[in-house]
């Protein structure tokens, strides 16, 4: 389920300042902080709301106006395309779009960050959009570390590569085509390797480069965007030519580690090595082996969007077979079996509808979907919520632990899942205490009804 979402943000004197954007992540920022009161920036709020309502065709202008967000205030306050799922923290904010008719503005919603009005827009008509940029990253983005993306390590500060970003965008005006050698000279990114492609997309699928297809969507193809702020750094986008993909199916085997801990990556590269050299004598095992592993999911790879590691070792196998070395793709080793195309579910469409309020539970939810299913998700939840604020190291294995003794689900009757994650969701509240279990389980009740409506 995809919105499509800007929102203007006012801040107060008693918001955090590095708690400016609408994000999971903590987003380091070197905005002032603000004096005026609650009660201040309540009004505030209200009356650009009541302005917005009365022409929501002058949104954009009055982000750039009033906004208080300075990673979206210059793109109009655009969020991009959103998934319902990523504002399991904002149960306020879900009900106040629920409550929006598409192209209309919200009611006031109040988060930790602030006050919020956002724009609903409607969908775009659909098109494909292909992509290209140079990321300057820096040490306060807070995705690159986090899933290790970048080719070398970067030492500058934001205010930095806002600098660099804003002299290379005035050379690339004067000489557009010295994109792909600027790509070369000065991006960060591991994507990089392939000219800064990062791929084709819908402008109507949910994607973690939302904000990035957005603004491929107000470009012409060899166009050129000013310097946009994401989660990796400050990237400069240029819209290419739609072209031919390449994709796969894969079956995986997958060793994570933590990649500001060296001795979990070590960890990884020798259970990944060694799993390796099995399947070099014992391919036949690869299946056995992701049933230990609870990773029978497939892997959908579309070229452009993954690590090119990952695509050229895909690229080199035939259906059933299995690649000889462990590929590093993010933080994890990957061991890949190229499949056939056949066994990929068919992508379902965005949906832009917002579910009735009345919600199954999480037992619903785990009495009704499949094991399989229901290993990969939590899975998933597990690492999500191992890295909720506040959750020190030894706690966030010892939950990664649960998860992987107690999700398994294995062989039971609906009602015995049922049970089995009960006694799991109760080992994770005394480990976790009471205002952190109720965010897991609100994260792990959005990524099952995300799931669970992809199944259907």
């Amino acid at each position: 389920m995809t919105l499509r979402l800007a929102h203007i943000l006012i801040r107060h004197q008693d918001i955090e300042d590095s708690k400016v954007s609408l994000s999971m992540l903590e987003w380091a920022t070197e905005y002032p902080p603000v004096s005026r009161t609650r009660a201040a920036a309540w009004q505030l709020a209200e009356s650009t709301a009541e302005r917005a309502r009365k022409d929501p065709s002058t949104f954009a202008e009055l982000a750039r106006d009033v906004s208080e967000d300075p990673i979206t205030r210059d793109q109009g306050g655009d969020l991009g395309v959103v998934m319902a799922s990523q504002l399991w923290n904002w149960p306020q904010v879900l009900d106040a779009l629920a409550a929006t008719a598409e192209g209309g503005v919200s009611p006031v919603v109040e988060t930790e960050q602030g006050f919020h009005v956002f724009l609903r827009r409607a969908p775009p008509a659909a098109r494909r959009l292909s992509g290209a940029r140079i990321l300057l990253s820096h040490r306060d983005a807070p995705f690159p570390s986090e899933v290790g993306v970048l080719r070398r390590p970067v030492a500058r500060s934001r205010s930095e590569a806002k600098r660099l970003a804003e002299e290379i965008y005035r050379r690339l005006r004067l000489d557009p085509g010295a994109f792909q050698r600027l790509v070369s000279e000065y991006s960060d990114h591991l994507d990089a390797e392939r000219g800064g492609d990062f791929g084709t997309w819908s402008n109507r699928e949910p994607t973690p480069l939302s904000r990035q297809v957005a603004t491929l969507d107000r470009l012409q193809i060899g166009e050129i965007a000013p310097p946009l702020e994401t989660l990796f750094g400050i990237e400069i986008i240029l819209r290419a030519a739609d072209r031919p993909r390449s994709e796969y199916a894969a079956g995986t085997l997958q060793f994570p580690f933590h990649p500001q801990d060296p001795a979990s990556k070590l960890e990884a590269t020798s259970a990944a090595e060694r799993a390796a050299a099995l399947l070099r004598s014992e391919p036949a095992l690869f299946e056995k082996m992701q049933q230990e592993r609870h990773s029978e999911q497939p892997l959908r790879v579309i070229s452009g969007r993954d690590t090119q590691a990952v695509e050229d070792a895909l690229a080199r196998l035939e259906a059933g077979q299995v690649a000889p070395e462990p590929v590093l793709s993010s933080t994890r080793y990957l061991l890949l079996k190229r499949l056939d195309l056949s066994v990929l579910p068919p992508v379902p469409p965005p949906r832009t509808e917002l579910p009735s309020p009345a919600r199954m539970d999480l037992a619903d939810m785990v009495r009704n979907a499949q094991p399989a299913l229901l290993r990969t998700e939590f899975q998933s939840i597990a690492q999500q919520a191992s890295a909720l604020p506040g959750l020190g190291r030894d706690a966030a294995r010892e939950l990664v632990r649960l998860h992987e003794t107690g999700a398994t689900f294995t062989g039971l009757a609906p009602d015995e899942r049922v049970e089995a994650f009960q006694r799991l969701d109760a080992e994770i509240e005394v480990l976790l205490g009471a205002a952190a279990h109720q965010r897991y389980r609100a994260l792990a009740h959005a990524e099952l009804e995300r799931a669970l409506m992809t199944q259907r």
